[in-house]
């Protein structure tokens, strides 16, 4: 039988990891179109938001599927931290919208 809740949390990381994969790729193209560095155009808020979503994704699919709990702590406190700095830049941002 399928053990579909492991299947999910493969999904999970596989998920962040694609999405990682994405924005650089987008990044990367744009960066060559607009002739500035690769860092200059994903310092950008936009990109920010999504490499840390596709972290989270990446950090809690893999902290679900390892058994041994310092394995667990640190990716909990990755996904933790890249929860915490994806939150601070939606605040920020809807800050900007407000002014």
């Amino acid at each position: 039988m399928i053990d579909w809740l492991y299947v999910s949390w493969n999904a999970l990381w596989i998920l962040g990891l694609s999405l990682e994969l994405a924005v650089l790729s987008v990044a990367y193209y744009q960066s060559g179109e607009r002739r500035q560095k690769l860092g200059e155009t994903l310092g950008g808020r936009g990109y920010q938001l999504c490499l840390d979503l596709g972290m989270v994704l990446f950090c809690l699919g893999l902290g679900a599927l390892t058994r041994i709990d310092w394995q667990r702590l640190v990716w909990g406190l990755l996904c933790v931290g890249f929860g915490v700095n994806l939150v601070i830049l939606l605040l920020k941002k809807q800050g900007n919208e407000r002014t």
